[in-house]
């Protein structure tokens, strides 16, 4: 994969960057940038309130594009977005990048092959301290209605990769936390609230009847911390910081880790989230070259369908954490016009459906 161009609002920055990697063109809109013939594929990575317009301009363009999580700030603009994918002749992934990790692969193989028999339930706990200091500045990430918080950033991710996994999901119990109330805004020099969540915990219920529990947190003192358990009937899969995967069966500990060659290398290989997008980055060339996803249904990565479905299951949370109930997630077709449930509709002011 080559890196053609940047588009940015910051030139400064984007010089600084195209320097370093040696990028070709810079362009100060995504407008100019989409009218550039020679390039391929689009990376939209800005904050979620800005990706419907934007992955709207590129798919009028023609250009595959690799929209960042989630796909939108709600089901609404979801839907908006994969309806403008339909018929497009294009590709259109989510950055869902942990697909692509070894062992996570590995693990989608395992269960394929019901390693640890009939599957009890799931518990995944990620932490990080990258909101803990209470004097980082107010920006995006502290405004709910720009789609800042946790729960899209990285509930996201793991709610991907389990319907992965799993399949789908059925019903939800949300429950969300902020603790920093308030940040400096360093467009004013006053403090302002912070509305995004900082902490996240989630009961899911799967249509196979599979249980999970995903609680993950960016105020954690703590180094990235990932801890995950699949428990089934004959044994569990333990993982730990996506490095090293263990079965768990017979009263014995097994390490079934899988090698990531990419954190030798530099830059790329500081944490198993940039290995996973290089790898993910390299299967997108190659399906784009191939043409392969013109022929067959695409699967493997998270298309935007699946950003869809993703962004139910995120709004439903909300939903359950603003009501204190749990919401049920409507299964009864695979169609854009199939959402959430009544309940849900109802808890977002949509009338009945006569």
């Amino acid at each position: 994969m080559n890196v053609l161009a940047l588009a940015s609002r910051t030139p400064e920055k984007m010089k600084k960057i195209a320097e370093q990697y040696k990028v070709k063109y810079l362009f100060s809109s995504l407008e100019q940038m989409l009218n550039c013939p020679e390039i391929d594929l689009v990376c939209i990575e800005v904050p979620p309130f800005l990706h419907s317009r934007m992955v709207g301009q590129a798919l009028q363009a023609g250009k595959h594009i690799l929209c960042e999580k989630p796909m939108a700030l709600n089901v609404e603009e979801a839907r908006q977005i994969f309806q403008l994918s339909q018929g497009s002749g294009t590709m259109a992934v989510i950055n869902h990048q942990m697909r692509f990790h070894p062992n996570c692969q590995k693990i989608k193989k395992l269960l394929g092959n019901s390693i640890v028999g009939n599957l009890r339930y799931v518990q995944l706990a990620y932490f990080t301290a990258v909101r803990c200091d209470p004097s980082l500045p107010w920006d995006w990430w502290s405004d709910e209605k720009a789609g800042g918080g946790q729960l899209l950033a990285l509930g996201s991710h793991f709610v991907d990769l389990l319907r992965w996994w799993f399949g789908e999901i059925r019903s939800v119990q949300g429950h969300l936390a902020t603790f920093t109330r308030e940040r400096m805004d360093p467009s004013t020099h006053k403090m302002r609230a912070v509305t995004s969540d900082e902490y996240v915990s989630m009961d899911l219920e799967f249509c196979s009847g599979l249980t999970a529990v995903i609680v993950t947190s960016c105020v954690d003192p703590d180094e990235p911390a990932l801890d995950m358990r699949i428990t089934g009937s004959e044994g569990s899969l333990v993982l730990r910081g996506f490095e090293k995967l263990f079965l768990v069966k017979d009263g014995c500990s097994h390490d079934l880790s899988e090698p990531d060659s990419l954190r030798k290398e530099p830059v790329v290989g500081l944490n198993p989230w940039r290995t996973s997008l290089v790898r993910l980055a390299e299967h997108l060339v190659e399906c784009i070259q191939s043409q392969r996803f013109v022929h067959t249904p695409y699967r493997d990565g998270s298309t935007f369908w699946d950003g869809v479905r993703i962004q139910e299951v995120l709004e439903a949370v909300k939903i359950s954490h603003q009501t204190q109930r749990r919401v049920g997630i409507s299964q009864r077709d695979d169609s854009p016009g199939s959402s959430v449930t009544d309940e849900v509709r109802l808890s977002l002011g949509v009338p009945d459906e006569q």
